[in-house]
This record gives C-alpha cells, structure tokens and sequence, in this order.
C-alpha cells in the first residue's frame, strides 16, 4: 500500500538549501540518472556529497553555475522573485492575502505492508482536542497553520512502527492519497480509503 503526502519542508526550503551548496544539484541528478551505467556509485555518491557538504559557505553564482549549471541557476533566481511571504509581514491585508496562498511542498510516497499497522496517529486540524500530554503541540499548531477543512494530518509517529522505520515522517505532514488515489474528503473518507485497501 502507498500513501502520499506532503511533507512541511517545502520546495522552497529544499531548493533554496541546494543553492547553498553548490555541486549537490549536480550530484543528485547523477545519481539519480536514468541510465544505470551513468549513474554515481554509492562510494562516489558518498566522496563527492562529503567534499560538498565540507566545503566553505561562501560562493559565488559563478561557482554555482560553473556546479550546477546556469538552469539550475535560472530556477533560484526566479524563486527568489516568486517565492511566498515569510510571514514576516505584519499589516491585516498580507495576512489575510497570505492565508489565501497554498504552499509548494514537497511530494513524497511511502510504501507500506497492508498487514501491519502504519504507525502514525492521523488527525484533521479542527477534531483534535487538547491534550496535555501531547509533547509536539508547537510543533503541530505551526505545521498546520493554513490547513483547509477536510486535510488529513499526521498528528504523530508511533515509536517502533512501520513510519517510524522509514525515518521520513514529521508532525504535520498532510495526506494526499492512498495508492494511486488522491484524497480530498475529509478524515473518514480518508479511513474508510485506507480500510478499503484490499490485501495482496
């Protein structure tokens, strides 16, 4: 069983720390090439990510460029003039214009065995009650500050269980679908897609 979701470290974030780390672009389509025989070994993957994420912080867009080549360069730039608000504005209108903007996450499918629990404790933002035992409250009311009614959210991670194995799961990641399905109905049409999952 797959299930997708999208996980609080958005596009942005992503994209903006390969910018800090010039090379590391690079390095990820060559071990992601299409063509075996192209790709990175794991032991050149692991020398070249090392010499990468040890290098100095301070860089050029030349040095960018010459690493990750001038498309890449093209996909900052424009991230920089197109990028959301960072809420660092404070006026009732940007608030009210930056809780009208959907994010730009990143996209992520996890495999699962349909004869074992998932391990994560799934919530929609509006039928969670306080709970003072709850040890992620922070954590949780930032993760889904522009929630929509209906989003399905993971709530927690159950420690030794199937999510918690994968190591990818976080507090807030929101459910988008159950195998090639995507979902939109709210957190019981969500149970009843995972329920409805038939055994192989």
């Amino acid at each position: 069983m797959w299930l997708t979701f999208y996980t609080q470290a958005g596009l942005e974030d992503g994209l903006s720390y390969l910018g800090g780390k010039p090379g590391l672009w690079n390095l990820l389509k060559k071990m992601l090439h299409p063509k075996p025989k192209r790709r990175f070994s794991s032991q050149q993957s692991l020398t070249k990510a090392t010499e990468i994420l040890s290098a100095s912080n301070s860089f050029t867009v030349e040095d960018r460029i010459a690493n990750d080549g001038k498309y890449f360069n093209l996909v900052l730039q424009d991230l920089d003039i197109c990028t959301l608000s960072d809420m660092t504005e404070t006026t009732e209108v940007a608030l009210d214009e930056m809780s009208t903007l959907d994010p730009r996450p990143l996209h992520y499918l996890a495999t699962f065995y349909r004869d074992e629990p998932l391990g994560l404790v799934l919530s929609e933002v509006d039928a969670v009650d306080e709970d003072e035992s709850y040890e992620h409250e922070e954590q949780w009311k930032t993760a889904v500050v522009s929630a929509k009614p209906g989003d399905v959210f993971v709530r927690d991670v159950v420690p030794g269980g199937q999510a918690d194995k994968m190591g990818i799961f976080e507090i807030g990641d929101r459910l988008a679908g159950v195998n090639e399905f995507p979902h939109t109905g709210g957190f019981e049409s969500f149970v009843g897609m995972l329920q409805a999952v038939p055994d192989r």
